[in-house]
């Protein structure tokens, strides 16, 4: 039996038996996108969605023609209409898809996001198809965050800093601007016990944000910065007092060691001639 396996997110691909599919036109394509996500949808919103400058005639002659098409691009009865208003995807075939693995399960979203949802994929003038594509990336980008400061936390709790750290640099290039990643990831460094990594990843944060937006790291996120570098500063004060007292002890020890040689040099206290 064929099989379809269909991913989403980052950019999108569609392959039949393990052979990429190739969709006739780009509307057909959308279309098939649109009815994998929402799972169904009625002749008269998706004529709005997709031909919706058209007049109804046309409108929803192209709405029939691009289920036509990619049928025949399937070979298969992929899209029907069990209802004469109601256009979906078939659910009888076997399919696969990353999108549905994670509407069944959300946190499939951490082995399954490759990057946003349909990147790179667009149709010219079509602006409520574009609206639409901009709300499932939105939801699954966040969805996505959430999910990684959920690992995070129990990464950090479980002691697995390693792996925290690697999920904190993921969140961060997936939201420069997002100040938890950066908390997260000093947590990280101070619980392994390197401090100057703590304050460089402050100092990295303070100046993406001073450049792009103008302005400062909040208060919470300073408020870390300055107890890791008070800590620091500490560290360094008793690391020298230490090595004064050290280097003091060996004075008296030293003193000490003149005044026994010199003993055994003028035994009795007998004075040289």
């Amino acid at each position: 039996m064929d099989k379809i396996t269909v991913y989403l997110f980052g950019t999108p691909g569609v392959y039949k038996n393990g052979e990429k599919l190739h969709f006739p036109y780009r509307k057909a394509e959308a279309l098939f996108y649109y009815l994998l996500v929402q799972n169904q949808g009625t002749r008269e919103e998706l004529v709005s969605l997709f031909w919706g400058e058209s007049n109804e005639e046309v409108a929803k002659k192209n709405l029939r023609n691009a289920m036509y098409k990619t049928r025949k691009a399937f070979d298969l009865e992929i899209i029907h209409s069990p209802k004469k208003s109601t256009v979906m995807i078939n659910s009888d075939l076997p399919m696969e898809s990353d999108i549905q693995s994670v509407q069944n399960n959300p946190d499939e979203i951490l082995g399954l996001y490759r990057g946003e949802f349909l990147k790179g994929f667009y149709i010219k003038g079509e602006e409520g198809f574009a609206q639409w594509v901009d709300q499932q990336r939105g939801f699954y980008r966040n969805l996505y965050i959430e999910k990684s400061y959920e690992k995070i936390d129990r990464a950090i709790k479980n002691g697995n800093f390693i792996e925290g750290e690697k999920d904190c640099k993921k969140v961060i290039r997936e939201d420069e601007f997002d100040e938890r990643g950066y908390r997260k990831l000093m947590e990280v460094y101070q619980a392994l016990g390197l401090s100057s990594k703590a304050l460089e990843v402050y100092q990295k944060l303070q100046k993406c944000l001073l450049e792009e937006l103008g302005i400062e790291p909040d208060e919470k996120t300073q408020s870390i910065y300055l107890e890791i570098r008070h800590k620091e500063q500490y560290k360094k004060t008793r690391e020298v007092q230490e090595e004064k007292s050290i280097f003091f002890g060996r004075r008296e020890e030293l003193q000490k060691g003149k005044i026994f040689l010199g003993d055994l040099g003028n035994p009795k206290g007998k004075s040289a001639l």
